[in-house]
């Protein structure tokens, strides 16, 4: 190889370093719970999935998943382990796993959107109230892998 040949290539090598730091968004601690007829809904998947501020932000960072437990409480987690929830807006959502209580009274279907909230740099606490399902409609819960 010539010189000449080196030097694109040196810069394309420097251009795939540069994009290799962190390129993590700010995130905050998120915690909730979800209840259906004020009891909590358990075992359920909660999706915090970023909005777009603007048709110019094309990139608005990583969705933040969390799991209720028996009581309906969630912590969320983005990058690491019950870090949070990337700041700005969000679409909340919640579906069934193969955990969920056959018997949860909960209408949720395979991912039903809550509502939108926005996560600010502290104190993220929410409480979301899912609507009872009518007897007749069944919870399709996902087969285990």
């Amino acid at each position: 190889m010539t010189q000449y040949h080196l030097i694109p290539l040196l810069g394309i090598i420097l251009l795939v370093c540069a994009g290799c730091g962190n390129s993590q968004f700010p995130v905050a601690q998120v915690e909730g719970t979800i209840t259906c007829d004020g009891e909590p809904v358990k075992f359920v998947q909660v999706n915090f999935s970023p909005k777009q501020a603007s048709k110019k932000d094309a990139i608005v960072g990583k969705s933040a998943i969390g799991f209720t437990d028996e009581n309906g409480k969630f912590v969320l987690s983005t990058y690491g382990t019950n870090d949070g929830a990337v700041v700005g807006k969000h679409e909340v959502a919640v579906s069934v796993t193969s955990e969920t209580d056959k018997n949860c009274p909960a209408d949720i279907s395979r991912h039903t959107l809550l509502q939108e909230v926005d996560v600010k740099n502290k104190n993220n606490v929410f409480t979301f109230e899912i609507p009872k399902r009518d007897k007749k409609t069944p919870l399709v819960i996902p087969a285990e892998d």
